[in-house]
């Protein structure tokens, strides 16, 4: 059962990953954690791609883990897609609360997060 689990969680953390950074990565994804951690530390992408990647990477592993927890308390299970809304929304809202306005280096963040997850 154990092992089951560990699988399924990887299968449902690879599902979210490619969606939501396909247009950040290209046909890059991999579900080999090495080559993701990789792609999110490389510096050679635009600024907010880096940001992106990262609220994306962060917000994966934490609404994953969340999701894991609930199973294991038989909590009724999320599919990928409610869970990748869920993370979609907390970088939206992320972003928004930190107010980049005018001429700050980061004033374009929310604007290509929206660019690049198109529903």
């Amino acid at each position: 059962q154990g092992t089951t689990c560990f699988l399924l969680v990887l299968l449902l953390t690879f599902t979210i990953w490619t969606t939501l950074t396909a247009s950040l990565l290209g046909t890059a994804a991999s579900p080999d954690w090495t080559v993701i951690v990789t792609s999110v530390l490389r510096r050679n992408r635009p600024k907010l791609d880096i940001i992106l990647l990262k609220l994306v990477f962060h917000a994966t592993i934490y609404l994953v883990w969340r999701e894991h927890n609930f199973r294991r308390h038989q909590c009724p299970w999320l599919p990928a897609e409610a869970i990748i809304r869920q993370i979609y929304k907390a970088i939206r809202n992320r972003i928004s609360s930190l107010k980049y306005t005018g001429n700050h280096k980061f004033e374009g963040l929310l604007r290509r997060w929206l660019e690049v997850y198109v529903r």
